[in-house]
């Protein structure tokens, strides 16, 4: 089982929807969050505030959730931090990108937070497939 992490990332292009995001896992775990806007953001912000998870947009405009997490990999050389996808639809070609390129699981929005919440402390079921 793992612990509520100390700080968390939550990246969505929907400013809206992101900071609806963190607030809610905010007050649920207790813990740190923060909000990117694209997945260069989401770079910049995961080497400021080194999260331990990031919960991430796939389908995002200039980079991608895909591509982000891939960088994010190299960035940080094997020791990124968790990373969670959040997926509009649920195809196979997507999940097939978000397995390659090191998400644990994916979530299709509007997602349920107790999933969420349960991925994010080590209890979640649904694997990125």
């Amino acid at each position: 089982m793992r612990n509520v992490p100390q700080c968390i990332l939550v990246v969505d292009d929907d400013a809206e929807g992101a900071h609806a995001l963190a607030n809610a896992l905010a007050l649920e775990l207790r813990c740190e969050v923060h909000t990117a806007y694209d997945g260069a953001d989401a770079l910049d912000k995961a080497c400021e505030y080194r999260p331990e998870v990031i919960v991430m947009d796939i389908g995002m405009p200039l980079v991608n959730g895909i591509e982000a997490g891939k960088l994010l990999r190299r960035l940080f050389n094997g020791h990124a931090p968790r990373m969670l996808a959040l997926i509009g639809c649920d195809c196979e070609e997507d999940r097939r990108a978000i397995r390659e390129c090191g998400f644990e699981q994916h979530f299709v929005k509007p997602v349920d937070l107790k999933q969420l919440v349960a991925a994010i402390v080590g209890h979640g079921e649904e694997k990125a497939a």
